[in-house]
């Protein structure tokens, strides 16, 4: 992913998007999660983040989502967002895309486009469940989950695509 772009998710949007933060974010970079409350720390933690490196930011208080995440654009490479139920004014959208175009970072829509906010995402990611591994003859443990991402989106994405991907594999990554 380049770096100041938006990203929607939708699908299995909370995989998607962990496994997204986990290759843009890398070993040194930090990781915020907006108005996630249900987030998994242990699927968060299999897909590659480092526990240490990630601020959760919930509840959110009414009428400062945008600032919030404002805020964070300025201080951490990517910030994954769950948009509040009621709309985010579309002026205080655009100027948290311009503040994360000048900072560099990458901010990821989880759920979208259900809980969208104002603005297209630059890229949209879709993720459609095919298949899970690891179930035996009616016992043993979900390992893997096999799904199709349908990529969407503008600057160099618009011509749609898709292809077949674990998420997670047998080791919890997206391969």
């Amino acid at each position: 992913l380049q770096r100041g772009i938006t990203v929607g998710v939708g699908g299995a949007a909370t995989s998607l998007a962990l496994a997204l933060a986990a290759s843009v974010a890398g070993v040194d970079s930090w990781v915020a999660a907006v108005g996630m409350g249900t987030l998994g720390l242990a699927a968060a933690e299999e897909s590659g983040l480092a526990m240490e490196r990630l601020l959760l930011v919930d509840p959110v208080p009414a009428g400062q989502w945008a600032a919030v995440v404002a805020a964070l654009v300025e201080a951490v490479e990517v910030v994954l967002v769950a948009p509040p139920a009621s709309a985010v004014p579309a002026g205080q959208a655009r100027r948290v895309a311009a503040r994360m175009r000048e900072q560099g970072a990458v901010l990821v829509q989880v759920a979208w486009p259900e809980r969208a906010w104002p603005q297209r995402p630059e890229l949209s990611l879709q993720a459609r469940p095919l298949a899970w591994s690891g179930i035996g003859a009616g016992h043993g443990h979900l390992r893997a989950r096999q799904v199709e991402i349908a990529v969407s989106g503008r600057h160099g994405a618009d011509r749609p695509r898709s292809a077949r991907f674990w998420l997670p594999d047998e080791h919890g990554r997206l391969a």
